[in-house]
């Protein structure tokens, strides 16, 4: 990354012409590009695995089974939102039936 930022500094921005072949900056700027990709890849990576973690963890705690669909039925946290949305919410549930498998 250093190397790169070097060179666009003084082989580009503060350089009175180009004197590195293109393939060189190519190269040089690409390499930089792929290794923050791959630093990207790694953290969306490890931040997956404590989602999962912590979503196994928040099943355990409300007696779910590990895997399968959970619906949540959240009308809102507003007392209007649930005054009006609460009942429709709970038909809902429960029309026509809940399907197959549901606990």
């Amino acid at each position: 990354m250093a190397e790169a930022l070097r060179l666009v500094e003084d082989g580009l921005l503060e350089a009175a012409s180009l004197q590195l072949p293109a393939a060189r900056y190519f190269d040089t700027l690409t390499a930089s590009i792929e290794a923050v990709n791959a630093l990207g890849g790694q953290a969306t990576d490890a931040l997956l695995a404590v989602v999962q973690d912590q979503a196994a963890a928040a099943r355990r705690a409300l007696g779910l089974p590990p895997d399968g669909t959970v619906v949540a039925l959240l009308p809102g946290s507003r007392a209007a939102e649930i005054e009006h949305l609460a009942s429709r919410f709970f038909q809902a549930w429960t029309w026509p039936a809940p399907w197959p498998g549901a606990t």
